[in-house]
């Protein structure tokens, strides 16, 4: 298939102070098989930190066989790129010339520290906190077992960039950041588990994980001038979660949360424990991030406000706005009346999906199982207009389950008011969620949200997978292929 041929040339310019010497530029220069490709992103870091995916350089077509554009590089930076739906990471320098091929599911590297890139990409870097990461170091019961189990791993990847070194295949700048990003990596592992560990351990078990925690900190500290890619969630894991849970039990931090005040006592924390300019740097991060949970927060736009008296000047201030804007349109929003178009429907002695669905005998139902704090639901009510005319024309009216506790009934009925949420609504029991978890969920036992219904006249559950609003096309069809069926 023809490629595409994307360029994209980053100038880098050097003055000294003994003469004027141009260096030639770097370049990037990415092939894809991908025919409609129109334009590369490069999503970049401020002061060494990428702020999600919204500091981003596009890199437009030009040309029919071509994307080309501009970028300064001063200093090592480590990046991501999207190009046709594909992520790859990169470390750029100064004055290199890189080139990416994109076929089908393969990357292939060329060009300067080629091999360095391909390594990069194909280092196991599953999430620290989650469980495939975690299960590797259940057995390792002690800070001696599991610092020795961390160094193999970590081992492994150093020897592998060490002997690309010692054949030349990289240059030593792209060594030196790459080993930086490999001991960042295993260091927050190290804390992360540490420090889990520590919570349920004691005495000299206990001691023993947290001076692990200690020595670590002083071996990899957060001060480090190149930093690694994960430097947000190491400071956050090494220096601020553990004074919290130093401080507050988690009684507390429950009801930190529960009041909206557990992003005071972040704030609090990350004030003592960081000097400038690490502690701008790592607030505006932590005021990204909580945004982006969309649960809405109050605390955050007072925090926000805060940040911005205090740094009236930071580069931060305009990527954390649009995020914080949401947070104050949802208040103003949710200020007013339920609409017409919201209908509630059982109550607390509902305690089963097919005790609920009785109320709408002879008629089709497209559910929507969700939760307020589950982000993906929430992501996926942005999509509701995409189906609207689907369901409308197939009779099938929209019913929404929400499996938050009654807690935040307040939370529930603001967010069906802030996302619009037209159709008929129901706040699940705790007996209920256990008999759906038992009886309807896709995974047996537990509640996987979102999950989506189909629902006939009869009352039976024609799927318990239905494709979500996202994929309106896939609804269509799975409906059209009911009709046939019938």
């Amino acid at each position: 298939m023809k490629y595409l041929y994307i360029t994209v040339v980053i100038l880098f310019t050097f003055c000294s102070c003994q003469n004027n010497e141009t260096i030639k530029p770097t370049t990037l220069t990415i092939k894809s098989n991908i025919d409609t490709v129109s334009v590369a992103k490069v999503f970049r870091p401020i002061n060494g930190t990428i702020l999600w995916d919204i500091t981003l350089d596009e890199i437009l077509k030009k040309d029919s066989d071509s994307l080309s554009g501009d970028l300064n590089i001063e200093n090592s930076e480590i990046v991501r790129v999207l190009v046709g739906g594909k992520r790859f990471r990169m470390i750029l320098l100064p004055n290199q010339n890189y080139g990416v091929g994109i076929d089908g599911d393969s990357i292939i590297f060329t060009g300067d520290n080629a091999k360095g890139q391909e390594v990069l990409n194909a280092f196991d870097r599953a999430y620290v906190a989650g469980f495939p990461f975690l299960n590797r170091f259940t057995k390792d019961t002690t800070a001696t077992l599991l610092s020795n189990h961390i160094h193999d791993y970590k081992f492994k990847d150093i020897s592998t960039i060490d002997e690309l070194l010692k054949t030349e295949a990289i240059d030593t700048d792209f060594h030196s950041v790459l080993k930086t990003e490999i001991d960042y990596y295993y260091a927050e592992g190290l804390v992360n588990i540490a420090n889990y560990k520590a919570e349920r351990a004691k005495g000299s078990v206990l001691k023993n994980f947290k001076d692990l925690v200690e020595t670590t900190k002083v071996s990899f500290p957060f001060t480090v001038e190149q930093k690694p890619i994960n430097w947000v969630d190491y400071v956050m894991e090494a220096e601020i979660r553990p004074a919290i849970v130093e401080r507050y039990t988690k009684a507390d931090r429950e009801q930190f949360y529960s009041s909206d005040t557990i992003h005071h006592i972040y704030k609090g924390v990350i004030n003592e424990q960081l000097e400038e300019p690490f502690r701008e740097q790592l607030l505006a991060n932590y005021i990204l991030n909580a945004s982006k949970q969309n649960q809405y927060e109050k605390s955050l736009i007072q925090i926000f406000d805060e940040f911005n008296t205090n740094y009236p000047e930071s580069v931060y201030s305009p990527y954390l706005e649009n995020d914080i804007l949401k947070i104050r349109t949802y208040y103003q929003k949710i200020q007013g009346e339920l609409p017409d178009t919201v209908t509630f429907t059982g109550d607390e002695n509902t305690n089963s999906l097919k005790e609920l669905i009785k109320e709408f005998e002879g008629q089709k139902l497209y559910i929507d199982v969700w939760a307020t704090w589950c982000g993906p639901c929430k992501k996926e009510f942005s999509n509701n207009d995409k189906i609207t005319d689907i369901l409308k024309d197939n009779g099938y009216k929209k019913l929404y389950i929400s499996i938050d506790k009654k807690e935040v009934k307040g939370k529930w009925l603001g967010l069906i008011k802030f996302y619009d949420l037209a159709g008929y609504h129901h706040l699940a029991s705790q007996e209920f969620v256990v008999d759906f978890a038992e009886n309807h969920s896709t995974r047996k036992g537990v509640v996987s949200i979102p999950q989506y219904l189909l629902i006939n006249e009869k009352g039976e559950i024609i799927t318990n997978d239905a494709p979500r609003p996202g994929a309106p096309n896939d609804l269509l069809d799975f409906i059209k292929g009911l009709d046939q069926e019938y």
